[in-house]
């Protein structure tokens, strides 16, 4: 509705009190809300009230998602370490923190470049970490949990911010985010087993 009628106002009517907790995960795209039974003149109160303060309305957000993501790294590479530290095959790997997340944001930066149609033709970044990854003792498998856990790390920052999101490209651009994670992924293994194309 916002996107479709931005100066409407929105007002969810709902049988269940409960509802309240999720409602404020959708405020910034609800303007209030009432529970059953809800008194018609408070209802009309409400509209009115609304109507009266349009700039009180809420407005819906319209960012794409790769500058979401862009504006998110730090919490993409924290989310990332914190995936890579409960993966019981990654923290048997003796590494610091630092270690586990030194190139993470150069990969994501490539990634964010091919997702806006601006990468490099060759990924270097997620080359380089199939290399890093071999050197610091990680077999194939850890590999692709390593790698699982940046993608793990992207999808939840993508789910908070959701609400903030351009719906209406969101679906082509998550198609775009998982080639160009695929891509990634398969560089790094690449450059782990030393078969990237010269």
């Amino acid at each position: 509705m916002r996107r479709v009628q931005p100066a409407c106002i929105n007002i969810v009517l709902t049988g269940y009190p409960a509802f309240e907790n999720a409602l404020r995960a959708i405020r910034a795209q609800v303007d209030d809300f009432l529970v059953k039974p809800a008194e018609v003149r408070t209802l009309v109160e409400t509209i009115e009230q609304r109507l009266l303060r349009p700039e009180q309305l809420h407005h819906a957000c319209n960012q794409r998602l790769a500058d979401c993501l862009r504006e998110n790294t730090q919490r993409i590479v924290g989310r990332a370490l914190e995936h890579m530290k409960v993966q019981p095959r990654l923290a048997r790997i003796p590494l610091s923190d630092q270690e586990r997340i030194d190139h993470i944001n150069a990969i994501i930066t490539e990634i964010l470049q091919k997702l806006e149609g601006q990468g490099q033709s060759k990924p270097r970044a997620s080359v380089n970490h199939g290399r890093r990854r071999k050197e610091q003792g990680y077999s194939l498998a850890m590999l692709v949990d390593d790698r699982s856990a940046i993608d793990s790390a992207i999808y939840d920052v993508v789910k908070e911010k959701l609400l903030e999101l351009d719906l209406s490209r969101l679906l082509d651009d998550l198609a775009r985010l998982n080639d160009c994670l695929n891509n990634h992924l398969q560089q790094s293994l690449a450059g782990f087993t030393g078969e990237e194309a010269a």
